[in-house]
């Protein structure tokens, strides 16, 4: 039981720090956008609807399902062993229940995020839409999204809260996640461990403010200057 409890936990490890790696390069193809809108077109083209990139967004929605069904079956088995707090013990106030809330949040927030990019980007790239609204003009969705083509529109502002939100809870659970990794890795000695876990947070700080930057940004009217509208 220990062994299949480890293994677990070696594959949400694996997977979680995949994911993380995806987060951060959207992240730095996200921050393109502010500076200009023909190269975040071109990023957004490149990663477009071509066999690698079906292939690499296959890969990560694999990678998605296994980390969030690990999660999940964990914090069940955590609960049914511990109770409801069952880290209460080793100064984390952090209960299973909050995480099993966290992750429902960045699952709505999700499926949301694929609504209104890669379902109107790359799906509708696949399925031959107009070139105007695929991948290949990519700055149209986050302008259109966030704040409106013709000015700002009430479901731009919702939408843009609603963002803030997931990304505040995928900022509190990679914090939580690199926090239970750390911990059963060699670098949970007492010299060590603060360290190691402030650079974590800090760079997973810097990776969600990135995308709240750009939510921010475009919802209050920003548009870069070679943007042109569809």
């Amino acid at each position: 039981m220990t062994n299949q409890s480890s293994g677990r936990k070696t594959i949400m490890a694996i997977t979680g720090a995949t994911l993380m790696l995806f987060l951060t390069l959207h992240a730095a193809m996200n921050a393109v956008a502010l500076f200009s809108a023909s190269e975040y077109n071109a990023l957004c083209a490149v990663k477009g609807s071509n066999i690698w990139a079906i292939a690499a967004t296959s890969v990560i929605a694999v990678m998605v399902l296994v980390h969030f069904a690990m999660a999940f079956y964990l914090v069940r088995q955590d609960m049914q062993a511990y109770g409801p707090h069952p880290y209460a013990t080793s100064g984390d106030k952090t209960s299973s229940q909050d995480m099993f809330t966290l992750g429902t949040i960045i699952i709505l927030g999700l499926a949301l995020h694929l609504y209104n990019f890669w379902g109107k980007m790359m799906f509708a790239q696949i399925t031959g839409a107009n070139e105007a609204e695929t991948a290949a003009n990519g700055i149209y969705h986050l302008v259109n999204t966030f704040h409106g083509i013709d000015g700002l529109r009430i479901s731009c502002i919702i939408y843009t809260v609603l963002y803030l939100v997931w990304i505040a809870a995928m900022w509190s659970h990679l914090n939580r996640g690199m926090w239970k990794g750390l911990q059963s890795s060699s670098l949970s000695s007492k010299a060590w461990f603060p360290r190691v876990k402030t650079a974590c947070t800090i760079y997973s700080t810097i990776v969600m403010l990135t995308f709240a930057a750009v939510a921010i940004t475009f919802c209050l009217g920003y548009t870069p200057n070679d943007f042109v509208k569809a």
